[in-house]
């Protein structure tokens, strides 16, 4: 996952099957990240039809002492 700044974050892989990848999200910036997949045997990236952009939002819901 990368950002526009460049930073360049690893996932942490939580489950993955032939047609699904589920990865953990790390603490970080709040900001429009592109996700990029490569394959380990080939070193391809994984792109379909720009599903590979999000925008990451941090919130408080409330905050208690």
């Amino acid at each position: 996952m990368a950002n526009a700044t460049g930073k360049v974050y690893t996932l942490a892989i939580l489950s993955l099957n032939d047609t699904y990848i589920k990865v953990g999200l790390p603490g970080g910036e709040a900001g429009n990240f592109i996700v990029q997949v490569n394959l380990k045997t080939t070193g391809d990236s994984i792109i379909i039809n720009g599903s590979n952009q999000f925008t990451y939002v941090f919130s408080v819901a409330s905050i208690s002492p």
